[in-house]
């Protein structure tokens, strides 16, 4: 089959959306697929460009820029941009000459809507909506929406974008129950196609931990984005309780608006036992695990949507124990606690926190956590190759 992937993030970009998006193409090129890639791109000197590194066909289209921008500004970018892109390809003979056997999108964003009924009509092929993140629901749930016209525009672009599906896969179970909940129009089927993670090239990371002031401690590592939705009161409190504690160290790794609030923290509380990072090149994580104990993890307690975070599964596949502080009824806890790959907890007390914390390092250092558990989730429930296969199956279905 003839794949076409949709999405706003692609390699050398170093997001999750990036990663997850490079992994999903392999897999399907080594199951003899073709794949070809949409992704905007404002700073590119033509208006389409089209590479065939490692495998798939590229198309960057020239449209505006949606990162690093305001609000409102990446709001405005984000509608237009499907237009134009779809003004731009469909001018593009090479584009257009094409058999596409089925559409598969990835969503952040919630605006390829139009886009995505454009090519299906151009390709008369369906279309898989990998829903990754229920906006704007999750912002509503976290304070940052009202409900007010804004919210009222989202909502509608988002139940647009679901109208262009004909099949939806969520990233966990209760995900569907909610979807279905909070949209009753939806008449498409809905799945759950669970994150995925491929083997990572890796390099020696820049950050040696044996080299500073955390030398011969056991390390929690938080890799990843440090912004709302992540919920980070949590983690602040955590490292103020521990900051005294000479056999436990932290260390951040990322970008978000909340960071400065953690550096302050550390700052006001004179926090030794904290050391804090930008984030470095995806092929140093590995190495970085490879110097730390626990992997640690945290979502807002408001969520009502549920998610499994990226950063859980390269934890996974470090075969790092999570302490993850979670939102009320997320599938992850469950898995965390069935396949005993650490400690889930939701809207924990103070205390707990700091209980908790020392609890896992006992566990760890009595050896009762498996590298067979790490391995088999990430075979069984996180593997590229059965993301892939799942929608290929739909697609076989239909065409």
């Amino acid at each position: 089959m003839h794949i076409l992937i949709i999405s706003d993030a692609y390699p050398p970009m170093r997001t999750s959306c990036a990663t997850q998006i490079y992994d999903l193409a392999q897999a399907f090129i080594g199951q003899d697929h073709k794949v070809s890639i949409i992704i905007p791109a404002h700073s590119q000197k033509n208006v389409v460009e089209i590479s065939n590194a490692d495998g798939p066909t590229v198309y960057s289209v020239r449209c505006f820029k949606t990162k690093d921008v305001g609000y409102a500004r990446r709001t405005i970018a984000e509608f237009i941009n499907p237009f134009v892109i779809g003004f731009h390809l469909k001018r593009n003979s090479n584009f257009i000459g094409q058999k596409i056997d089925g559409i598969a999108w990835y969503s952040p964003t919630v605006f390829w809507g139009p886009l995505v009924r454009q090519l299906k009509a151009i390709f008369n092929c369906k279309a898989y909506l990998i829903l990754r993140d229920i906006f704007p629901d999750w912002a509503l749930d976290l304070g940052i929406l009202k409900k007010n016209l804004i919210y009222a525009f989202f909502k509608k672009v988002e139940r647009y974008q679901y109208s262009q599906a004909d099949c939806i896969g969520v990233q966990s179970p209760n995900n569907i129950s909610y979807l279905q909940k909070n949209n009753k129009e939806l008449a498409v089927p809905i799945e759950v196609l669970w994150n995925w993670m491929g083997i990572t090239n890796s390099k020696k990371s820049s950050i040696v931990i044996c080299d500073g002031p955390l030398k011969g401690r056991n390390i929690f590592i938080y890799a990843g984005n440090l912004g709302i939705a992540q919920g980070i009161d949590c983690l602040i409190d955590l490292v103020i309780q521990l900051k005294d504690n000479k056999d436990i160290g932290f260390i951040f790794v990322g970008r978000g608006s909340e960071k400065p609030r953690l550096q302050e923290a550390v700052k006001k509380f004179d926090i030794q036992n904290v050391l804090i990072y930008d984030e470095i090149p995806l092929e140093e994580i590995l190495s970085l695990y490879e110097q730390c104990d626990f992997g640690l993890l945290t979502l807002d307690s408001r969520h009502q949507t549920h998610n499994i975070p990226g950063k859980f599964l390269s934890y996974m596949q470090a075969k790092l124990p999570v302490f993850s502080i979670i939102n009320p009824g997320n599938d992850l806890e469950n898995i965390i606690k069935e396949r005993q790959l650490g400690v889930s907890l939701a809207k924990p007390s103070r205390v707990n926190l700091k209980t908790q914390v020392l609890d896992l390092v006992l566990m760890k250092n009595k050896q009762e956590f498996s590298n067979n558990s790490f391995e088999t989730i990430m075979t069984e429930l996180f593997n590229p190759i059965n993301a892939c296969q799942q929608i290929i199956k739909y697609f076989g279905k239909h065409t």
